[in-house]
């Protein structure tokens, strides 16, 4: 059974976003596979994997919907942005202390990214959906690849 479960309450009415949302879940998912189910052998080098896909993925989905936000003047973007950076910046944190040799519990890992991701597409994200929604043809020809 997958950690976290795609459900309409995710939905940010935007089929690109929610895909990418989609794609988020599924790197935890298999984080969370990793540190529970396997459980065994290199799980330093699973977590780094697991992080550092985390990390590039997450950099690109920031930068896609922070370029629909501007395309549509949402008026909170440089708050939203801002919680962006702090994540990054957790992920960030996370990836030098397992170069560095520290610990990094894998348990720790998956509750961050597990209360962040819910509070922020739950909450957060939600704020913007009426500005997408209102602003459709704005956002004509974004392309995340």
């Amino acid at each position: 059974m997958p950690f976290i479960e795609w459900n309409n309450d995710f939905s940010v009415n935007n089929v690109e976003i929610d895909n990418q949302h989609k794609h988020w879940i599924c790197i935890i998912n298999s984080l969370h596979q990793v540190l529970m189910i396997e459980g065994n052998g290199n799980i330093k080098e699973k977590v780094t994997g697991a992080l550092v896909e985390m990390n590039t993925y997450t950099r690109r989905h920031f930068a896609y919907e922070e370029m629909c936000m501007r395309r549509v003047d949402y008026p909170g973007t440089i708050e939203h942005i801002k919680l962006h950076n702090a994540f990054a910046a957790q992920i960030t944190r996370y990836l030098s202390k397992i170069y560095s040799g520290e610990l990094v519990m894998g348990t720790e890992v998956m509750a961050r990214l597990n209360s962040w991701l819910r509070d922020h597409i739950l909450i957060e994200d939600q704020k913007y959906c009426s500005y997408l929604a209102e602003n459709k043809d704005k956002l004509t020809g974004l392309s995340f690849d």
